[in-house]
């Protein structure tokens, strides 16, 4: 089954969105070498931080979080527009399922309850 998947992947390649090289066996979606290089922001305190100064006064919000940084040349754009233009859903997944990931490691949302 293995060398069918192996096969398959010489005619159509699972490409990195982001570099557009070819991903390894152990890789999915984005290459190790593009993941190392996003812009992740340092929540820290999740109620003082940037997003929810930014947000004060528009909507109530106690802690805020955020992920990623956006820049209009960096690897999140072509990120944002796999997944908004190109209906990549495969990106949205795979960020959502990582970024859960770090806020379940950091423990300051476990007492949400919806």
């Amino acid at each position: 089954m293995k060398s069918v998947h192996h096969l398959f992947n010489l005619f159509y390649p699972n490409n990195c969105v982001c570099c557009h090289q070819n991903l390894l066996d152990q890789e999915k979606i984005i290459c190790i070498d593009c993941r190392i290089d996003l812009p992740f922001v340092d929540n820290g305190d999740f109620k003082s931080n940037q997003l929810t100064q930014t947000l004060e006064g528009r909507v109530l919000i106690e802690n805020g979080a955020s992920f990623l940084y956006y820049h209009p040349t960096g690897k999140v754009k072509q990120l944002m527009h796999q997944l908004k233009y190109k209906n990549n859903q495969e990106v949205g997944t795979f960020l959502g399922n990582w970024f859960a990931y770090t806020l379940l490691e950091s423990k300051k949302f476990n007492r949400i309850d919806y």
